[in-house]
């Protein structure tokens, strides 16, 4: 290799390694409407990501957003391939003990969706002996897997919500188990679907980090205080949630 090449690769591993300096790569799944999800010219769009970009201005870094698959997010940021996520994560015991949570920036819960024309479907119980989606890696599908027991067959699951509900509206799966404002975006877009239970649980929505990256969690915490003292994290919720 000629001593040229080998300064433009050395030049383009310090430009790289410098963007990268400035920036946190966040990590998220844009299947996850009203929170995350893609616009007609494929760009991520959603709850989620205007609150990310508004805890970023405050606390005074800049995000570069990265799609992949839900079950995968965590995996990125052991991996170091991530520095944040924001995906309508929900704080669990067993997810802390992975990565590291910001303070709370969202309340949500479990829901059953079905056809309409499908009776009964009011408690998690229901589920039990009947075909059910889910995301992989949700706490939806860990809900519907305490029922209907471990590698359960009839337990679908997949890696997008799109596939979920259009397996329900073809009626290939007979309930979905789902976040609430997810399944209220569903019914919403999809014709003959309806939410047949109250909320089942009482969940908090994070971000998260790398185990032990303390500087990032304190920017994104002190961003959070920052717009919720500001009035933008309202504005942001009212934009997005209606009712």
């Amino acid at each position: 290799m000629s001593r040229f090449l080998q300064a433009v690769l050395a030049l383009v591993m310090v430009l790289a390694l410098t963007a990268r300096a400035g920036e946190v790569v966040v990590g998220t799944n844009a299947e996850f409407m009203p929170f995350e999800f893609t616009d007609d010219d494929n760009n991520i769009i959603g709850y989620d990501i205007d609150v990310v970009h508004a805890v970023a201005r405050a606390g005074g870094f800049e995000v570069r957003l990265h799609n992949q698959s839900f079950d995968t997010l965590i995996e990125g940021l052991e991996s170091g391939k991530l520095d944040a996520v924001i995906s309508g994560m929900t704080i669990t015991e067993a997810r802390k003990e992975k990565v590291d949570f910001s303070e709370p920036y969202y309340n949500a819960a479990q829901v059953i969706v079905v056809q309409e024309k499908t009776p009964g479907f009011e408690k998690i119980g229901d589920v039990k002996g009947k075909l059910v989606g889910v995301q992989l890696g949700t706490t939806g599908a860990g809900m519907a897997e305490e029922v209907m027991g471990e590698n359960n067959p009839d337990l679908k699951q997949f890696r997008k919500y799109n596939e979920v509900f259009s397996e329900l509206r073809i009626g290939r799966i007979d309930a979905v188990v789902v976040d609430l404002p997810v399944a209220r975006a569903y019914v919403e877009k999809i014709p003959g679907i309806r939410i047949s239970s109250p909320p089942m649980s009482v969940e908090e929505y994070g971000m998260a980090v790398k185990k032990g990256n303390s500087e990032l969690l304190n920017k994104i915490n002190a961003g959070l205080k920052a717009i919720r003292e500001s009035g933008e994290y309202k504005e942001i919720t009212n934009k997005w949630f209606q009712n």
